[in-house]
Formats: structure tokens, C-alpha cells, sequence
């Protein structure tokens, strides 16, 4: 898939299913001067992690354990993360490892607790997928909204990413007309045959 390929297909799966709304909210309520050390910020991230799919943040937590966690962490490491501007390609190997620290010093933090059918009491962390998207919202120049399970489950994210590219582009030309159906045609005659190629490559293989 080329680069522009990737935008055009995001942009429209964003417009058409208002997938961002929930990360668009974040920005208005923090904006670039996200700081977790802040009530209302906390409150904002984790309703996004909550619409994002993160079920570890229950709500009736997000006051107290999960908050409590990120205060802790943020005290730490906060004045470690890079600026807002910097670029993750910008980073020394030094500065890279800094950012794995603080990932992995979040990571581990109690979400939130359960009590589970015995009685005792569960501590769910923030976990991999959580603490990924919280570096995301404080440094989305640097900490990309992923964790190794994504990354190792790219085949079928692919395939998958490839449904949603047939249905954005089907509902897209019948909003737009059949003058469009030629491009969209070759946008996912493109996608499939580089998934194809992908799977030849490294063994991996999806159902259809």
C-alpha cells in the first residue's frame, strides 16, 4: 500500500464512522497542554481510553485508582518524556530507552480493582494496550497508539484493515457516484495484492 493509499482510506473511515470523536474531545477539553497532574485532564483521558476500547479503566475507578497510578507515575517520569514537538526519529538511543523506562514503569500501575466470584480482590494494571495509549495522548510524536500484541497480529489487522477499506470505499462511491468507482477499485485491488505479498513473505496466512 502507498503512503497516499493509507491517507486517503484513514481519512475517509474517519469522516464516515466518527471514529476520532472521541480523541477530538480530548484535545478540547486538554489540548496540547494535556498534563495528568490535573483533575479534569485525568477525567478526559480516561473517558478517551474508555471510548478507545480500554476496559481495564472502569469508571467507577477513574478518580481514584487509575488517577492515583497516574499521579504516581507522572511525579517519576513526566519531566523525562521528550517535548511536544520532538519527533520519535529524533530521539538518541539513550532518550528511546528513557521512554521504554516510563513505559514500563506505567505499565504495571493498577487501573482499577474487581472482586472477583471467590471474594479476593483483582488488580487490573494499565497493561501493554493502555499505557500505549495514555504515552499517545501526553506525546503522540513520539509514542505511537500500539504494543507488540498489535504488532504481532499484523496479518490479521491487515485483513481486517482491508474489510473496512471495502466498506468505507463502497459507502464513499454510493455517496459520491459511480464516477469515483474506478479509483476505489484500484485502492483495494492495491491493498489486496500487497496483503497477499505480506503473507507470502513471512508464512502467515488469514481466513477469507
Amino acid at each position: 500500500m502507498k503512503l497516499y493509499e493509507l491517507a486517503y482510506c484513514c481519512r475517509l473511515y474517519g469522516q464516515l464512522t466518527g471514529y476520532d470523536r472521541h480523541l477530538s474531545q480530548l484535545h478540547q477539553q486538554a489540548g496540547r497542554d494535556f498534563d495528568p497532574l490535573l483533575p479534569a485532564h485525568r477525567a478526559a483521558l480516561f473517558q478517551w481510553l474508555n471510548g478507545w476500547g480500554c476496559r481495564q479503566f472502569a469508571k467507577q475507578h477513574h478518580a481514584t485508582t487509575a488517577s492515583e497510578s497516574l499521579v504516581r507515575w507522572a511525579t517519576s517520569w513526566l519531566g523525562n518524556l521528550p517535548a511536544w514537538p520532538e519527533q520519535l526519529t529524533d530521539l538518541s538511543a539513550a532518550r528511546l530507552a528513557l521512554c521504554a523506562g516510563a513505559y514500563d514503569a506505567l505499565r504495571v500501575l493498577p487501573a482499577s480493582r474487581r472482586t472477583l466470584n471467590n471474594g479476593r480482590v483483582s488488580v487490573v494494571t494499565y497493561g501493554p494496550t493502555g499505557t500505549a495509549k495514555t504515552l499517545f495522548a501526553l506525546r503522540p510524536n513520539v509514542f505511537p497508539p500500539v504494543t507488540a500484541w498489535t504488532l504481532a497480529e499484523a496479518p490479521m489487522l491487515l485483513q481486517t484493515f482491508e474489510y473496512i477499506v471495502r466498506k468505507v470505499l463502497h459507502a464513499w462511491v454510493g455517496l459520491t457516484g459511480t464516477g469515483a468507482r474506478a479509483d476505489s477499485a484500484l485502492v483495494v485491488k492495491s491493498l489486496c495484492s500487497k496483503r497477499s505479498a505480506r503473507q507470502h513473505e513471512s508464512g502467515c496466512t488469514t481466513p477469507t
